[in-house]
Parts: structure tokens; sequence; C-alpha cells
């Protein structure tokens, strides 16, 4: 099976073309496989996320170089692949919350840039503006470390002593 995308972007035109091809014969939804359109549905489906990848672009070089990004990503099997992991909960949570901080200071389009980013290069971001606005987010982050302790009181409370029928 081959499907092919062609992808364009509305204000800054043609940004590449993608021919995936596959030998599967049968792909199965909860155990029932399903018919060759369907297949070929999903898979078309899955080449949105190189659309994505530039749909909030300025410009033709930073449209194409998004789309580039990604499928040199996709290539390499670093999609998905979460970086920098290994971290505590403080730094996880000290990131999340510069995120949703972070996220209010741009526009749109600098948001897509910033998403665009590999993970480690997020986090490297996230981990600069931690540093350089220590004293303001430090309560925000207290906060929420907070919250997290709570939630993990409650989930271990959650069933005990309770007779439960099974």
């Amino acid at each position: 099976m081959q499907v092919v995308r062609e992808y364009a972007h509305k204000e800054h035109g043609s940004i590449g073309r993608i021919v995936l091809e596959t030998d599967a014969s049968v792909i199965k939804l909860n155990g029932k496989p399903i018919p060759e359109g369907s297949m070929e549905y999903l898979l078309t489906f899955a080449l949105q996320a190189f659309q994505d990848a530039y749909a909030g672009a300025k410009n033709k070089d930073e449209a194409q170089s998004g789309f580039d990004k990604r499928f040199q990503r996709v290539l390499e099997g670093k999609i998905g692949v979460r970086e920098g992991g290994g971290v505590t909960e403080e730094v996880r949570i000290a990131r999340r919350v510069m995120r949703l901080v972070y996220k209010t200071k741009l526009d749109k389009d600098a948001w897509q840039v910033f998403v665009d980013l590999p993970e480690g290069e997020q986090n490297a971001k996230l981990d600069d503006l931690l540093v350089k606005n220590e004293a303001k987010m430090k309560p925000l982050v207290a906060e929420a470390l907070e919250e997290a302790r709570k939630e993990r009181e409650r989930k271990a409370k959650l069933g005990k002593g309770f007779d439960l029928d099974i």
C-alpha cells in the first residue's frame, strides 16, 4: 500500500511531498481486521503530523524548517521519544509550571516555534527561564509541588479501609 501526501502552506506555498509505503496486509482495531480503505485513511491521517509542524509558520523558511525537522525526527526514530528523562519530580513540576507561564507570554506563532523544538531544547529553554526568574517562580513551583504531594496522598488513601466486593 502506498499513501502520497503533498504539503503546502496556505501562505507560503509548497513545503514537501511524502510517500508512505507499507507491506502490511492487515491492520486490526481491537482485534478486528479493517478494510484497505480504512487502512489508507488511518495512514493518511498519520501524515497530518507533518502538516502540524509548519502550521503556524510566519514565512516560507520557518515552514520548511518545521517540516524538515519533523521529517528528520521521524526518520531517526526520535519522534515521540522523550528527552531529558531521569529528572526529579521537582524539576518536572518546575518545568511544567514554567511552560504554562511562558505560554502566556508568547503569541501563537512564537509558541509554535517553541513547541516545534526537540524536547531537550525546550527543557533547556525552560531551565534557563527558571534560573532567570527563580524568585518569581519559587512560590508557583512550591504550590505545584504541594498539590502533587496532596494528590499522591489522596491516591495512597484511595481504597484503604474500603470493603470492595469483587
